[in-house]
C-alpha cells in the first residue's frame, strides 16, 4: 500500500491541470534539447543549467524534472533526485519510468519501504516494466521476504505471460527454494520466448543437474557455452554433469579450464577434488579438497589455535574437530589411530551421537561432543591445546596412496554388553543369517534420488530363505517396514526403533549382525568402521567416497561394492545380491 504524497494522484488530475506556460513551448523544447546534448557530451553543469531554465518557466515540467532527476541520480545527489522525480510524477502520475527511477534512488538511500511503493507504482502503470519488476523482486529477496518474492513473480507472469524475464525470475525463485521441477518449467517457458538466452539456459542446466538429469543438463549447458564460451557458471555445472555421467576426463579438463582463469572458483575446486579422489588420485585431490571451507555448508571455524600443517607433533596436543556429515566423521576417524600414534595427546570433538563410541574406541584421547562453535563450550575442561585440524583434512597427511589405507578389522568399538544383548535378540529370531538393511540415503543436495531404492524393490531379497532382516534405516522407517511386511507377508523383516534412536545402540546391533546390505548412507561407514561385512549398493557413478572402480572401499576392508552398470537400473544389482546371499547361506 502506498504511503507517499503521490499516491492519490490520478490521470484526471493531470488532464484538469494543464501547464500555464504552453506559450513557451518552443523555448522549453530548445532548452531540453540542449540539456540532452550537454549531458551526452559530459558537460553535466551546463545540462543542469538548461534543465533549471525550463523549470524557471514551468517548475512542474515533467521532462525537465525527470531529466534533472536522472542527472542528480548520476551524481549521487539522492535527496534532490527524489524531489525531481516526485515533481515529475506529481504532474504525470502515470509516468512509470519516473516511478522506477524514484524507486532506485529510494533504494540507494536505504529507504526500502518507499522504494517498494515506487516500484509498485511503476509496475501498476506499466506491467511489463522489466527493471521495475526486477527491482521489486530483488528488494524482497534481499530482505528474505520469500512470500513477497513469490507473489511478485506470480503477478508478473500473470500480467505478462509473454515476458521471458518474468518467467526467468519465477524460475530463480523456484531454484532458490529448491523446487527444481517447477524451476525447469519456468526456465523452459523463458526459453520458448528467447531461445538463446544464456542466463535461462544456464539456469535450466543447473536445475536438471540438481534433478540428476545429467544428460539433459549436459546438452543444455553445452548450448549455453556455445553461445557464451566464457560463462564460468555454465562451465562448472557442465563439468559436474560430465562427472555424474562418468565422463571424468571431460570433467577434469573443464575444471582445469575454469580454474586457470578463476583460481578462486571454489565450487570448481572442491568438485575437481571429489573427481580426483573418486579416481584414487589422492595426493592431488586432497589439495583441492581444502577448498570445501570456502563453500556452504562446510564452515571454517575461527578456533583460537594455529592450524597443524604436517610438522612433527612430539609432545604436542592436537585438537581434531568435527565437520561435514556423520558418515564423513566416521570415515575420517580411520585416520585417528595414525594421529594418536604421533602426538603427545589428542583432543577429539565429534557429533553427540558418536561421543560414547569414540570415547570407547580411542581411550587415550580426550573426546567431547560439540556443537561446532568457534569457542567450544567444553574448552575449559580440555587439556591445553597446541594445534588444531579439521577431521576432513587428515587424509592429506595420512592417505595419499592406496597403500596408505590400513587393512584394519575395525577401528570403532561398540559396547560389549550391548553387543551381547543384541546378539541374544537376534538369536531369538531363529536360525539363519542376520542381515541389516537400509534403503534410503542422502538429501536432495546430496543426490538422494540416485542413492535410494523403493522399499518394494527389496521384496525379492527379503524372500530369501534362511535369512532374517533387520531395519537400520535412520529416522522413522517403522511405518514403511510394517506396511511392507503386511502387504507381502514378510515375517523375517524386523524393526527395533530403540536401536535406531541411539547411535551407540545402532553400533552394538550392527556388531551383532552377520552382514549389512545398504545403499550409500552413513550406515556404510558405521558398519565398515566396526569391521562388519557390508555390501554397498552404489549408483553407476557414486560419490567420491566409494571410488569409481574397485570391489571395496579402501577405507573399509570389510566392504564389498555392488555397482550399477546402467544409471538408475537397480534390479540387476539386487539380483546379484540374491545370488551372493545364496552362496553365503550355502557356504
Amino acid at each position: 500500500m502506498l504511503k507517499h504524497w503521490f499516491k492519490k494522484k490520478t490521470v484526471a488530475d493531470t488532464v484538469s491541470s494543464p501547464s500555464p506556460q504552453d506559450a513557451f513551448a518552443g523555448e522549453i523544447a530548445s532548452w531540453l534539447e540542449r540539456a540532452g546534448q550537454d549531458e551526452l557530451g559530459g558537460d553535466l553543469e551546463s545540462a543542469e543549467a538548461c534543465y533549471r531554465k525550463v523549470l524557471e518557466i514551468d517548475p512542474a515540467h515533467v521532462d525537465a524534472n525527470f531529466g534533472l532527476g536522472l542527472l542528480k541520480k548520476r551524481l549521487g545527489e539522492f535527496a534532490e533526485a527524489i524531489d525531481c522525480f516526485g515533481k515529475a510524477v506529481d504532474r504525470d502520475p502515470t509516468h512509470a519510468e519516473a516511478y522506477y527511477h524514484l524507486g532506485t534512488v529510494y533504494q540507494a538511500a536505504d529507504r526500502d519501504e518507499d522504494a517498494v511503493d515506487a516500484y509498485g507504482m511503476a509496475v501498476y502503470y506499466r506491467p511489463d516494466h522489466a527493471d521495475a519488476n526486477t527491482g521489486l523482486i530483488k528488494l524482497h529477496k534481499d530482505k528474505g521476504n520469500w512470500t513477497d518474492v513469490l507473489a511478485c513473480c506470480k503477478a508478473w507472469v500473470e500480467r505478462c505471460p509473454g515476458c521471458a524475464a518474468a518467467h526467468l525470475h519465477y524460475a530463480d525463485f523456484y531454484t532458490k527454494t529448491e523446487d527444481f521441477e517447477n524451476a525447469s518449467e519456468e526456465f523452459r517457458l523463458a526459453l520458448e520466448l528467447e531461445p538463446d538466452w544464456v542466463k535461462a539456459l544456464t539456469g535450466l542446466g543447473y536445475a536438471r543437474l540438481m534433478l540428476d538429469d545429467n544428460e539433459a543438463a549436459a546438452e543444455i549447458l553445452e548450448r549455453a557455452l556455445s553461445a557464451q564460451p566464457g560463462n564460468f557458471s555454465a562451465q562448472v555445472n557442465l563439468a559436474c554433469a560430465y562427472r555424474h555421467l562418468g565422463q571424468f576426463d571431460r570433467a577434469l579438463a573443464l575444471f582445469d579450464r575454469v580454474l586457470k582463469h578463476q583460481p578462486n572458483e571454489f565450487w570448481a575446486r572442491i568438485t575437481r577434488a571429489q573427481t580426483l579422489l573418486a579416481l584414487k588420485r589422492f595426493e592431488e585431490g586432497w589439495l583441492d579438497y581444502e577448498a570445501r571451507f570456502q563453500t556452504e555448508p562446510t564452515r571454517f571455524r575461527t578456533l583460537p589455535f594455529p592450524l597443524w600443517k604436517g610438522e612433527p607433533l612430539d609432545g604436542k596436543t592436537l585438537f581434531v574437530y568435527a565437520e561435514q556429515g556423520l558418515g564423513d566423521e566416521i570415515m575420517f576417524a580411520s585416520c585417528l589411530p595414525d594421529v594418536i600414534a604421533r602426538v603427545g595427546h589428542c583432543v577429539i570433538e565429534c557429533d553427540s551421537r558418536l561421543e560414547k563410541l569414540f570415547r570407547r574406541s580411542f581411550p587415550s584421547a580426550s573426546v567431547f561432543a560439540g556443537h561446532r562453535e568457534d569457542v567450544p563450550s567444553w574448552l575449559d575442561r580440555a587439556p591445553p591445546i597446541d594445534l588444531k585440524i579439521p577431521i576432513g583434512s587428515l587424509g592429506r597427511y595420512f592417505r595419499n596412496r592406496i597403500e596408505d589405507f590400513p587393512d584394519h578389522r575395525g577401528y570403532l568399538k561398540a559396547d560389549p554388553e550391548r553387543i551381547a544383548y543384541w546378539k541374544a535378540r537376534l538369536n531369538d529370531l531363529g536360525p539363519g543369517l542376520k542381515i541389516g538393511f537400509s534403503w534410503r540415503g542422502g538429501t536432495r543436495k546430496t543426490r538422494t534420488q540416485v542413492r535410494t531404492l523403493a522399499l518394494e524393490q527389496w521384496v525379492p531379497v527379503f524372500r530369501q530363505s534362511g535369512c532374517q532382516f533387520v531395519n537400520l534405516q535412520y529416522g522413522n522407517g517403522a511405518g514403511d517396514v510394517e506396511e511392507l511386511k503386511s502387504a507381502h507377508g514378510l515375517g523375517n523383516v524386523h524393526h527395533w526403533q530403540e536401536a535406531i534412536d541411539d547411535y551407540d545402540e545402532t553400533a552394538a546391533l550392527v556388531s551383532g549382525l552377520d552382514l549389512v546390505v545398504t545403499v550409500c548412507t552413513a550406515i556404510v561407514h558405521l558398519s565398515g568402521a566396526l569391521g562388519v561385512p557390508v555390501w554397498v549398493l552404489t549408483p553407476s557413478v557414486p560419490e567420491w567416497r566409494y571410488m569409481q572402480s574397485g570391489e571395496a572401499m579402501p577405507w573399509y576392508p570389510s566392504s564389498r561394492l555392488f555397482r550399477q552398470t546402467e544409471a538408475g537400473n537397480w534390479p540387476p544389482v539386487l539380483e546379484r545380491v540374491q545370488r551372493e546371499l545364496d552362496c553365503l547361506r550355502n557356504f
